[in-house]
């Protein structure tokens, strides 16, 4: 289950924090596909994107971030990635690199 996300630079959202719960509605052109791409992107990595080009128009280049928080059979997980690093921390280990 999904329970947070926060974008930083990411696409056309220079600081953006969901926390999820249940019932969430998004209105149209609420930039839907953009959260669906940030979570890709976090598990996944900028192969996963229809694109490179993520970081916020203006912004510095290779700036953008994102932190997903979810729960898997009882454990919660916060991933990080960047344009330079990926981390995945949860209760009794941690992994980070670069794919």
């Amino acid at each position: 289950m999904l329970k947070s996300i926060h974008l930083q630079n990411f696409r056309r959202h220079t600081d953006l924090r969901i926390d999820f719960s249940s019932g969430l509605s998004v209105d149209n052109e609420a930039g839907k596909t953009t959260l669906f791409e940030a979570i890709t992107f976090a598990l996944f990595g900028v192969r996963a994107c229809r694109n490179a080009d993520l970081t916020t128009w203006g912004q510095t280049a290779n700036s953008h971030r994102v932190e997903l928080v979810f729960v898997s059979e009882g454990v919660e997980y916060t991933v990080q990635r960047s344009a330079r690093s990926a981390e995945i921390n949860y209760i009794g280990g941690r992994a980070s690199g670069q794919t």
